[in-house]
């Protein structure tokens, strides 16, 4: 019998089960604070059609020699985009050791005491991150016009503070009215939730 090597097709990735118990746990969470907060779920498909995929880039594009193509009964090309993204240095800041130390103890002092509290979950004594709000709108009606100003937050988090080996960023959009009396700890639940769950894991 021939010998068969068991391997991923390029670009594809196998989860263990504890991996991919971790996976299932962060998107349930995330669906069900989203769906409790009047967010609706969209799904996209893996495959679309290459010719679709091609429009924006030239024929000779890196991006499209890593496409994977096959066709159906009717001999229609679609393809799933499939590649892997080395990491590139886009650059560095010249910045003395001192002021950048300064930086890591003010992310540190937004966990600890200032309004990042509780976002790491039980593990706030060794969490750092910044939280954030921007003002951003929406069409509540579906006509296509822009009728109300809203506020989005965020919240980015890494822990250890000393020797980070997990990080998490949540977004969470139009939460609530500009300049109106409620507020919401969404981002707050989301984070603190997901932090406690991967230490809970990863002890």
């Amino acid at each position: 019998m021939k010998e068969i090597e068991l391997r991923n097709v390029k670009g594809c990735v196998d989860y263990s089960p504890r991996e991919q118990y971790i996976r299932n746990y962060i998107s349930d969470t995330l669906k069900k604070v989203f769906e409790k907060y009047g967010f609706k779920p969209l799904q996209t498909p893996l495959l679309c059609y290459y010719d679709l995929l091609a429009l924006k880039y030239d024929e000779e594009n890196d991006i499209l020699k890593e496409v994977y193509k096959a066709s159906d009964n009717n001999s229609e090309k679609f393809g799933e985009k499939i590649y892997n993204q080395e990491p590139v240095k886009l650059g560095t800041v010249d910045v003395e050791e001192k002021y950048m130390s300064r930086v890591k103890e003010g992310f540190r002092a937004v966990v600890q005491y200032g309004l990042g509290t509780a976002y790491m979950g039980n593990y706030q004594a060794v969490g750092a991150g910044k939280t954030g709000t921007s003002q951003s709108f929406i069409d509540t009606d579906d006509d296509g016009k822009v009728d109300t100003d809203t506020i989005s937050t965020s919240f980015v988090g890494y822990a250890p503070y000393t020797d980070p080996k997990m990080s998490i960023a949540v977004i969470s959009p139009d939460v609530s009215i500009l300049n109106g009396t409620n507020s919401s700890a969404v981002n707050k639940r989301i984070s603190s939730q997901i932090v406690n769950k991967y230490f809970e894991i990863y002890k």
